[in-house]
């Protein structure tokens, strides 16, 4: 009876498909997608440029300057940014730009009025 449960029981080892190795699933390595490349270096200089002309046409009471760094400022970084095919981006630029912009015109208009001659007139000393 011995040999007989043993036969039987060899029979059905070999019998029964061997199941597989299971093994831990890998996982891919993890890779870095770039979609664009920095570009603040490009918008800097502009900005620096509108700025010093608000600065030298306040202080040398020239409203040419004052005007033309004033509305470089707004559409400087914009532009820069169209041209790296970033529309939208550009669009959200100039728009908080152009409320910083409004929103400093009123401090400086409280400062004094701009007359047609080119020049800042100053409301008191």
């Amino acid at each position: 009876m011995l040999s007989l449960s043993a036969a039987v029981l060899a029979q059905a080892l070999a019998s029964t498909a061997a199941l597989p190795a299971t093994q831990p699933p890998t996982l891919p390595a993890p890779s870095i997608v770039v979609t664009h490349e920095w570009y603040g270096y490009e918008t800097l200089p502009i900005d620096v440029a509108a700025l010093a002309l608000v600065e030298i046409g306040f202080a040398k009471l020239n409203t040419a300057l004052f005007v033309a760094g004033a509305f470089l400022y707004p559409i400087g970084a914009p532009i820069v940014h169209l041209a790296h095919g970033r529309p939208l981006l550009g669009l959200v630029d100039l728009s908080v730009r152009t409320a910083l912009d409004l929103l400093l015109a009123v401090p400086i208009a409280a400062l004094g009025d701009i007359e047609p001659t080119g020049t800042f007139a100053f409301n008191g000393a």
